[in-house]
């Protein structure tokens, strides 16, 4: 009997083993999830009627069951807390990398190896595209916005330049100047690579035809696209649903005759074909980020507002929420925030369900001498 003891407590020594490795990885709430489903497992499992007091109790036949069982189970648990590793291959090498997941199944990172660089002098942005060589093959291109012959400790970029990726580095493949450049976005066309800039100080000195530029790749060559009316924008987001190509550009304020006004119209575009036009604006505060999401099939974007006319920081951010109907964004909910910089969303999900965050980078709220704040 002894021996046939040791058989089922090996496999009661597997439960306990792996709920102790469960426990570094879940929360307390989880923990006890795993537990009681543990219990419940095992009641269900075991559920015969035993004479413990019986020579014959653990029998064989009972004692490699009751290990099938507890290796089914240990599976399942695995399986439903994601905590197996899983081995990939490094690109272009056969050296394998081992990646851990956490029980939501949420990749570990570890490490950040240098591969590249662009050379760029003094980076502001940049934006990765590729561009289709004449054989149909995709190449790797980036497009930099970067300081030349200024002053690095200028917050705004004077030169968009283009790279595309030969061997292995980066080579200078084109380059355009720009009023301020503090964003970059890209997208394709029908194969075709467009890059916009979101200038800041484009459209600001009163003469005509000045603003964003949007731009294509043609022939290893940028092509002037269109000109935005955009007076000091500060984010470019760009995104494709209901099988059109969206722009939302943050502008963070607009000059008034006497004053400076942070209450501005931020501007959603839509692209027809050749060029982007205006189908609606939506009312921001010093707007210093957009970001479009998806929740279902409801398109909404978050704005991250930094500063009002009353020079305070201390205000609401807002989620806008598309209205098919009458085609624009519409508010949808506000999030107080202290002079918002940034506003990011990301959902994550399990085997039972999904999850959506927003998360705001605050920079300081007037007053804080040392800029701490919570994020």
């Amino acid at each position: 009997m002894g021996v046939r003891m040791d058989g089922f407590m090996s496999a009661l020594i597997l439960i306990i083993t792996l709920s102790s490795s469960c426990f570094h990885l879940v929360s307390c709430g989880r923990m006890t999830d795993i537990l009681e489903a543990s219990a419940d497992f095992l009641e269900k499992a075991f559920s015969q009627e035993l004479d413990f007091d019986s020579p014959d109790v653990f029998s064989e036949e009972w004692i490699e069951k009751s290990e099938q069982i507890m290796k089914k189970y240990v599976r399942k648990i695995k399986e439903v807390h994601n905590l197996e590793e899983h081995v990939v291959k490094k690109r272009g090498t056969d050296e394998q990398l081992t990646i851990t997941r956490d029980y939501q199944g949420v990749n570990a990172l570890t490490t950040i190896e240098y591969l590249y660089d662009t050379t760029a002098q003094y980076p502001r942005d940049i934006t990765l595209f590729y561009l289709s060589n004449d054989k149909g093959v995709r190449e790797l291109c980036a497009a930099t916005l970067q300081l030349v012959k200024e002053d690095p400790e200028l917050e705004k970029a004077n030169m968009m330049i283009v790279f595309k990726f030969e061997g292995d580095k980066f080579k200078l493949l084109d380059q355009a100047p720009v009023m301020g450049g503090v964003d970059i976005e890209s997208f394709h066309i029908k194969g075709i690579p467009y890059i916009v800039c979101a200038e800041y100080d484009a459209g600001s000195s009163g003469r005509p035809l000045e603003g964003s530029v949007v731009y294509r790749l043609v022939d290893k060559k940028l092509q002037n696209v269109q000109t935005l009316n955009t007076k000091y924008p500060s984010d470019i987001a760009i995104w494709e649903d209901l099988n059109e190509i969206y722009m939302a550009v943050a502008i963070s304020q607009v000059n008034q005759p006497t004053h400076t006004s942070y209450e501005a119209d931020s501007i959603v575009f839509r692209w027809l074909g050749e060029h982007f036009d205006s189908i609606t604006t939506i009312k921001t505060y010093n707007a210093r980020c957009v970001t479009p999401f998806k929740i279902g099939s409801t398109m909404y974007l978050a704005v991250a507002n930094h500063m009002n006319n009353q020079d305070e920081t201390d205000i609401d951010s807002e989620i806008f929420k598309y209205n098919l109907n009458e085609d624009r964004f519409v508010s949808h909910q506000k999030i107080r925030t202290h002079g918002a910089m940034d506003i990011k969303f990301f959902s994550s999900a399990n085997k039972r369900k999904r999850e959506h965050f927003i998360v705001v980078a605050n920079s300081f709220e007037i007053g804080v001498i040392d800029f701490k704040t919570l994020n």
